[in-house]
């Protein structure tokens, strides 16, 4: 029996809101948006697409480098920096990382255009 993603992993996201159970499929809306290169709002899964995803899919999280010369461009999980502003005296603590998930199995997902 497939299992739905946990609520609290989904909620985490900005654009998921659960809808229901249909048989053993949990339901998600998802709408979020983003800014391309040209500085326009695009939706972040176009119209009608419908996303399946199964716990089988399995996979590891890598990392991409840091864009940080003063950290040597390092694929680290977390890069964290601070420095210190002086007028007015503040100081600020940055936290980076570049997570890449890369799916085994591929086949255990999918999307679809669906009218």
């Amino acid at each position: 029996m497939a299992r739905a993603p946990s609520s609290s992993a989904l909620s985490r996201g900005v654009g998921a809101t659960y809808k229901g159970k249909y048989g053993s499929l949990a339901l998600y809306v998802y709408v979020d948006w983003y800014v391309d290169d040209n500085d326009v709002l695009q939706p972040m899964l176009p119209d009608y697409s419908v996303i399946m995803g199964s716990p089988h899919v399995d996979g590891v999280r890598h990392y991409g480098a840091i864009m940080d010369p003063a950290l040597g461009y390092q694929a680290l999980p977390y890069a964290p920096k601070s420095w210190i502003d002086n007028d007015p005296p503040v100081r600020w603590l940055m936290l980076q990382s570049a997570p890449l998930p890369v799916p085994y199995r591929v086949n255990a997902s999918f999307r679809a255009t669906v009218r």
